[in-house]
């Protein structure tokens, strides 16, 4: 067990500037921990979360910046020194579903040789690694249950890059004695999102437009708020078992059809969506498949995997998180969750009210 967060001097966070990381970021500098963000020269500062920049505004010795780039080994070579443990939440995330040979060469460049690249710093200074996964790792798992134990299948560039990622930092644990504890939230909701599937949910819904594929609307997600991620973290930092990974979200299960009617509400529509049958989805999943391999700048729509995906149930098991991490998600109301998700988008721009 490592020592409390708020006693450490100073923790190292990367993606400072995105969703996850930012939340991250503002909670431990709300806590009194001092921090360091690592953040690429061109990133756009102002994405920072407020309370940051109003740290480095006043020239604040609780929140250093950190210039370097994932991708550039040699701009991280004294990222880790003086920090007690980092939290890496920086990735390429735009575009989870997207399927071109270009997206797949950055989600490989990024998720995985910069995720190596910041471990190999982490193993040298001898801190604890917190890596933000993704249940995307496991690829579209269709087990009615689903836990640490269940074999990972992904598909997709981006699962494969995020499983990739997990697969470098335990060869890292065995070979280096990186320690490292591995999270895999689940699709997180809340407020700071940049686009993402709840951004397309909204926008469907709102016209009606969300496609009811088989008829079939009974069928779980999984869902977490980023607030409970964030608990998360700071939990593996302090209590979880090196060289392990542990999977995160509410634990609460909400249908797919909840899911639409609360997002529905949010949104003022009462158009329930359009009904199409499984399988001219199918056939047509096969075809997009099959032009995204012969065209490398072509993203399907779907594809076989995310329409098994998207028919599957998805029971989420949270008992090891809950048994060695004292993870206990508080935010499971689905309106909340949604709710704020839904007035963070209004608010920066990205969906009308």
């Amino acid at each position: 067990m490592q020592k409390d967060h708020a006693s450490m001097s100073r923790i190292l966070v990367t993606g400072a500037t995105g969703f996850v990381g930012g939340h991250v970021a503002a909670t431990l500098h709300d806590d009194g921990v001092p921090l360091r963000l690592l953040v690429r020269p061109s990133s756009d500062r102002s994405r920072l979360p407020r309370t940051i920049r109003r740290a480095l505004d006043a020239r604040s010795d609780a929140v250093e910046l950190f210039e370097g780039d994932l991708t550039k080994a040699d701009s991280l070579e004294d990222v880790c020194e003086g920090v007690d443990a980092l939290i890496h939440c920086a990735c390429a995330v735009k575009g989870t579903f997207d399927e071109s040979q270009e997206s797949s060469h950055i989600f490989m460049e990024v998720n995985v040789e910069g995720t190596r690249n910041l471990a190999e710093r982490a193993a040298d200074a001898g801190i604890r690694m917190v890596h933000l996964s993704s249940t995307a790792a496991m690829g579209p798992v269709t087990d009615t249950r689903v836990d640490e134990t269940t074999e990972c299948v992904p598909q997709a560039p981006y699962q494969i890059s995020k499983r990739q990622a997990e697969l470098a930092l335990l060869e890292l644990h065995e070979q280096r004695d990186l320690d490292v504890v591995i999270l895999r939230p689940c699709l997180i909701l809340g407020p700071g999102k940049d686009g993402g599937e709840p951004l397309k949910l909204f926008n469907l819904a709102r016209f009606g437009l969300f496609p009811k594929i088989g008829g079939k609307m009974t069928q779980t997600k999984p869902l977490v708020d980023v607030r409970d991620v964030v608990a998360a973290c700071a939990a593996a930092l302090e209590r979880g078992r090196t060289g392990e990974v542990y999977l995160i979200h509410s634990d609460g299960g909400h249908t797919l059809e909840e899911i639409l009617e609360v997002t529905r509400r949010l949104v003022g529509s009462r158009r329930s969506g359009i009904p199409i049958p499984t399988l001219p989805v199918r056939v047509a999943s096969h075809g997009f498949e099959a032009m995204a391999a012969a065209i490398p700048t072509f993203n399907p729509p779907i594809t076989p995997g995310r329409l098994d995906l998207l028919l599957a149930d998805r029971n989420i098991s949270v008992a090891k998180a809950r048994r060695e991490l004292g993870f206990d998600p508080k935010e499971q109301d689905l309106y909340e969750m949604l709710g704020r998700t839904y007035v963070g988008y209004v608010r920066d721009g990205q969906l009308n009210p």
